[in-house]
């Protein structure tokens, strides 16, 4: 998987795309409109033009950079900017804008870039420790767990490559990310193509809402928030300057327990996830609804002695997901905005920050057949609700200060007697809502570099139960702290 991925970048960086002479200076920024107008060809420039074979120039040489045909990143002033011919927010807090370095032809017709980030961070967990070097609240012991525990890790450091290419009056995105992952594994991020709307490839789901949120040490984010990168194929339709709306289709995941005891297995699904968002953009902020529709497919051993593995002695079924999302963010000055996001769903885990890879998304249900009253198990799937509220400030270009809160909570089935449970399954059980609070402060030191501090705090709330497993009609909870400092730098 490694050699893949970097054969991949490798073949990208390596693609003829040396600087051409004579430069015209004029650069493609994501959001213009671009016509057959906004390029032209000034060979009177000639002048001012120095050769470039695509060599990189050192930051304290004093070049002229236009001359080389190279584009200089450009500040990022607004997260509210909508970029219909990619179709989503394309200057949000999470998103990469143009990198520092980007090779330009003569027309300026094509471009391309290398930038990437290496983010280091040191984290304290302190009256409550959370195993995991993301904040994860779901990972709460419960009891609090009240030793300390130092962490130190480079994750969300990533390289990327970006390509801008004219095609029709039109302009075509090309993005390719690579970066370490939880496991400290080269991992892929994203890698999509994008022209007139529609974007094909690995991106974020269209689920999410990629402009409704704050900058946050903690780069999991809120709890509750809507978070997933897969392959899909959307189109976005932007109806007017305000309203837009969008759709794909998206690569099913389902995230389960192969439950042996009871005869039940996950299966592969034959149906996409299908996710839709209507968008409503004005210079006070924005606010997106979204929609998902998943088909979850298992299958049940209709012998439980019998091999799972042979497929006559299986029945597939499938049940049903669903989920509803109601985001934005609102602007209160120049300064400061109010974001948000509140969701209600079934099925739905995976797309939730905190429910990832908990296997959740379908549990077994026991039922009795009412006519000869043997019981047997099916698969349902459980409702979420959840959601945050986040106000952010910059007090000035290089200082920012803001803060989140978030909770969610599942509805999971009450056991009122589970000796026969292990501690294990009764994490799972017996959960009830997590909360998630952040407060961070950030400073840019110049262009490249950034440093923040950030303090968070957590909240697990299960079931309480006796010594012998049993429901005592009460609640337990776990509680974590984390102080995190982090230093980016980006180019």
């Amino acid at each position: 998987m490694k050699g893949l991925l970097l054969l991949a970048l490798a073949s990208l960086c390596w693609s003829p795309m040396v600087a051409e002479n004579e430069y015209n200076g004029e650069s493609i920024s994501g959001n213009e409109d671009i016509s057959n107008n906004s390029i032209s060809n000034n060979s009177s420039n000639a002048n001012s033009s120095n050769s470039s074979s695509g060599t990189a120039v050192a930051a304290d040489t004093p070049k002229d950079t236009t001359a080389m045909g190279i584009k200089l990143k450009e500040n990022i002033t607004s997260i509210n900017e909508f970029n219909p011919e990619i179709g989503f927010f394309q200057k949000a807090y999470t998103d990469k804008s143009d990198p520092t370095f980007m090779i330009t032809n003569e027309t300026g017709s094509f471009q391309f870039g290398i930038g990437g980030t290496i983010h280091l961070s040191a984290t304290h967990d302190f009256y409550g420790a959370v195993n995991h070097t993301k904040f994860v609240t779901w990972n709460i012991p419960v009891p609090t767990h009240r030793a300390g525990h130092f962490g130190l890790n480079i994750e969300s450091s990533e390289l990327y490559c970006k390509t801008k290419v004219i095609m029709g009056g039109r302009q075509m995105i090309g993005y390719l990310s690579v970066g370490a992952g939880d496991d400290g594994n080269i991992t892929l991020g994203q890698a999509y193509i994008s022209y007139a709307g529609l974007s094909v490839g690995q991106t974020y789901s269209f689920f999410m809402d990629l402009a409704a949120g704050v900058e946050n040490v903690d780069l999991r984010g809120p709890n509750t928030q809507v978070s997933n990168t897969h392959a899909l194929i959307g189109y976005t339709w932007p109806i007017d300057e305000t309203w837009a709306l969008a759709a794909a289709c998206e690569k099913p995941s389902l995230d389960m327990y192969n439950y042996d005891t009871q005869g039940i297995y996950s299966e592969h699904q034959s149906m996409p996830d299908f996710a839709a968002r209507l968008i409503y953009t004005r210079p006070f902020g924005h606010l997106q609804f979204s929609a998902l529709y998943r088909t979850l497919r298992y299958r049940t051993v209709n012998e439980l002695d019998a091999d799972p593995g042979v497929y006559d002695n299986t029945t597939t079924r499938q049940c049903n997901g669903f989920g509803f999302a109601l985001s934005g963010n609102i602007n209160l000055s120049r300064t400061a905005f109010v974001t948000f996001q509140s969701i209600y769903g079934k099925g739905i885990q995976e797309y939730i920050q905190d429910y990832k890879n908990t296997q959740m998304d379908i549990i077994p249900s026991k039922r009795t057949n009412s006519e000869t009253g043997e019981t047997y198990y099916r698969m349902k799937t459980l409702p979420v609700w959840g959601g945050y509220i986040g106000l952010q400030n910059n007090f000035s270009p290089k200082f920012t200060v803001d803060g989140v809160f978030g909770m969610v909570a599942m509805k999971t089935p009450k056991v009122k007697n589970a000796a026969a449970f292990t501690s294990e399954t009764l994490n799972y059980i017996d959960y009830k809502r997590t909360a998630y609070f952040a407060l961070n402060a950030f400073y840019h030191i110049n262009d490249f570099c950034t440093t923040g501090i950030g303090f968070l705090s957590g909240y697990k709330w299960m079931r309480e139960r006796d010594e012998a497993k049993v429901l005592t009609g009460k609640n337990k909870r776990g509680h974590a702290n984390r102080i995190s400092l982090m230093f980016t730098y980006a180019f």
